[in-house]
């Protein structure tokens, strides 16, 4: 082999060998992409019943003393940084065993911070956006689509289908659940007892996105995060 040819060769080696070193190094510089767990409880209230049950709660507040509220009131945001509120599941079980709650839906989705993610499960469809926000919160913008057949006519007849739609955005930090609640979207208690529709949703920011790679719901468990 002449030195030309030798020198050529190690030239196109030494291009690879600088190549793979660059790629190497900026596959490792990247960040980790932040993943956002989404969590929403769906229900109806029937705030009539709830009233009449005169149900509270009481719980030890910042400063060390008891305080006690009304259920009622803190379903509809007049109450601030209710403890039990951040805590669905007990917060159910309380609803359930007075018997004024109707559960619609409960889906879990986990997505990429900026990017859209869809569920459709039966008649849910559930569509969500988290956009991150200065001072380590998160913007969840969030759209659900619920329906349920009405019972049939004469036994054989369907009659119809019932829609619950909610569509609106919320602002929070990372964990913290947040209500959305009948005087946000504008609605006042039925004085007919006529149940009223809130919902709890709470994003929580994880990374790596390795680490959840499927939305997953009480229902389905699928859609893989790329």
């Amino acid at each position: 082999m002449t030195n030309r040819s030798l020198a050529s060769l190690l030239g196109w080696l030494f291009c690879c060998i600088v190549s793979l070193a660059a790629l190497q190094s900026y596959g490792q510089d990247r960040p980790p992409k932040t993943i956002v767990k989404i969590e929403l409880w769906m229900m109806e209230i029937d705030f009539t019943k709830l009233r009449s049950l005169d149900l509270t709660c009481g719980e030890l507040g910042e400063n060390g003393q008891t305080r006690s509220y009304k259920v009622a009131d803190m379903l509809e945001g007049k109450v601030k940084d209710a403890a039990i509120l951040q805590k669905p599941e007990e917060l159910l079980k309380l609803l359930r065993h007075t018997e004024v709650v109707t559960e619609l839906a409960n889906p879990t989705v986990a997505t990429l911070l900026g990017r859209k993610a869809s569920l459709v499960v039966g008649g849910l469809k559930f569509d969500t956006t988290p956009i991150a926000k200065s001072e380590g919160q998160v913007e969840v913008l969030c759209r659900v689509e619920l329906n349920e057949p009405l019972p049939l006519l004469d036994g054989q007849t369907e009659a119809g289908r019932k829609q619950r739609i909610l569509d609106y955005a919320i602002l929070s930090k990372s964990g913290k659940v947040e209500l959305l609640n009948p005087s946000a979207m504008s609605r006042t208690v039925d004085p007919n007892g006529k149940p009223v529709l809130i919902a709890l949703t709470r994003a929580t920011v994880e990374t790596p996105a390795s680490s959840l790679p499927v939305v997953e719901t009480a229902n389905a468990k699928y859609i893989e995060i790329r």
